[in-house]
């Protein structure tokens, strides 16, 4: 029975975590700027990934938008599910193109080394 403070120390601090407030389940946010121009080369490798992903050549693709974008980790905020990710902000670029009728959105890193087209 002398302990007995320290233990209801130790529940009390249990109780707290467990009814604190639940983790988020959603997507982490993604913090952006405004339109910017960005360098030709994330360009180039943006557009070179989404001419093999798609099949539509490099000179059709059309860039509508260009937006600076922190990302939440290395994968963009895009990881599989059995895919690690480092948890550091990414800076990188969202950009936006199209070509024959269809609209793609694609995210990378400042420099164009690590590329992802949204689902």
């Amino acid at each position: 029975m002398k302990h007995w403070k320290r233990w209801l120390v130790v529940l009390l601090s249990m109780v707290t975590i467990a009814c604190g407030p639940a983790p988020s389940l959603t997507s982490p946010s993604v913090e952006s700027t405004t339109p910017v121009e960005i360098p030709a080369a994330p360009i180039d490798s943006i557009t070179t990934y989404l001419s093999e992903q798609t099949q539509i050549p490099s000179a059709e693709l059309r860039v509508d938008r260009v937006e600076a974008v922190n990302w939440p980790d290395s994968c963009l905020g895009l990881a599989q599910p059995t895919e690690m990710c480092a948890q550091a902000i990414t800076p990188g670029f969202q950009v936006e193109l199209s070509a024959r009728n269809q609209r793609f959105v694609v995210r990378s890193d400042r420099t164009g080394r690590s590329i992802r087209l949204e689902p």
